[in-house]
């Protein structure tokens, strides 16, 4: 009798099993020899194209190359750029504040020597930072998107012009950032000029009319809040933004187009193939000399904005608006004695902040750049 064929459900070794079913290859693999998986469960992953390895920065901008800085170091060097530069003229920006909010009283060196002698002998030689808190709280966070959003804009800027950084791109770019970085930051302007433009030394010297006197920052807040409503802390913010967009503009336009003479030079007394370094001293030159022509062009707007943030209601002394300010002090101050008022403590104060605050932040990125340079690659922030 013939053989009997096994029927096609029965379990052989020679039937073909159902994809359902289908073995671990590793059943089938001699010993010692681990089989690759099969194909339909390995992971396909493609690299990444180019364009999709740019920054958002690089998309901004258009550009194909990285930025030459990583955005956290732009703030990071904003930042202490700021800090920095507000320790050394925080005693100068005391007193200046103090006679930019008072009409009455007469400027002169001599009485601004008398002014500061008299905090040191009645408040204590800390009493010349009075409000120094308040000006971290702002001029750290504000210098910090002052200088990084200028490096951003330039980037754009030059991206969607078609051109290499020059005069017009840097002073859009200095216009758009100072007044990005004053509308983020004004609130804490406003606190900081409350508390520097305490005049309670004079009252004690035989004055009248002291403004109002905060113990300490949250009761400041609340006192003006509640007083004067939450507007009071914009007060003025229409001519600071007249005011900062042009010195922003100046400002960074005058320091980077100075530093890019500077460059030049340094490249061309370089070694061959090496970049010629900038030294510290013709850094902090090209910072004052920026600093002095933006604040001189721009000083009266200021004062008006500081009377304005002090005592911001017509009632109070105020002004209705920028031109109305500056129309009121040109009548019953002039020219040299209010629209100029303080301006020499400005010539002191204004270069010496810019070249600090633009030197600080120039040291720092190039040190922060050596520390965690750009990988196109990778998304921007340190590791």
């Amino acid at each position: 009798m013939a053989p009997r064929e096994p029927h096609a459900s029965s379990t052989s070794h020679e039937a073909r099993p159902s994809s359902a079913e289908e073995p671990h290859p590793s059943l089938d693999a001699p010993r010692g020899i681990i089989p690759p998986l099969p194909t339909a469960r390995r992971l396909a992953v493609d690299p990444p194209s180019p364009a999709q390895q740019r920054t958002l920065r690089q998309r901004i901008s258009g550009r194909s190359t990285p930025p030459p800085d990583r955005t956290s170091s732009l703030l990071l060097s904003g930042g202490a750029a700021g800090a920095v530069s507000k320790l050394v003229t925080a005693p100068i920006d005391r007193v200046k504040i103090m006679y930019q909010v008072s009409p009455s009283r007469r400027f002169s060196l001599t009485a601004v020597v008398q002014t500061a002698a008299d905090i040191v002998r009645l408040q204590g030689f800390m009493a010349l930072w009075r409000g120094y808190s308040a000006s971290i709280m702002r001029d750290v966070p504000y210098a910090a998107i002052l200088f990084s959003t200028f490096s951003i804009y330039e980037e754009a800027m030059c991206g969607w012009l078609d051109r290499s950084a020059d005069v017009l791109t840097r002073a859009l770019a200095g216009c758009l950032c100072g007044a990005t970085a004053t509308c983020l930051t004004y609130p804490l302007d406003v606190l900081r000029a409350r508390f520097a433009a305490d005049t309670s030394v004079w009252a004690s010297n035989g004055s009248a009319g002291t403004l109002p006197k905060y113990s300490s920052y949250t009761q400041g807040v609340r006192e003006i809040a509640a007083k004067e409503g939450l507007s009071a802390f914009f007060a003025g913010l229409r001519p600071t933004l007249m005011g900062i967009a042009p010195y922003s503009a100046l400002s960074f336009a005058a320091f980077e187009t100075i530093k890019a003479i500077l460059q030049r030079h340094a490249d061309s007394s370089a070694p061959p193939g090496q970049r010629g370094d900038i030294p510290v001293m013709h850094r902090l030159v090209s910072g004052a000399v920026s600093g002095m022509l933006a604040q001189t062009s721009t000083y009266p707007l200021h004062v008006v904005r500081r009377r304005m943030q002090v005592r911001p209601s017509e009632k109070r002394g105020g002004y209705a608006s920028t031109w109305h300010g500056l129309r009121k002090i040109y009548a019953r101050e002039g020219v040299a004695g209010g629209l100029y008022k303080g301006l020499t403590l400005t010539m002191l104060k204004g270069p010496l902040q810019s070249a600090v605050g633009f030197t600080v932040n120039d040291v720092s990125k190039r040190a922060l750049r050596h520390a965690y340079p750009v990988v196109p690659s990778l998304e921007e922030g340190p590791r």
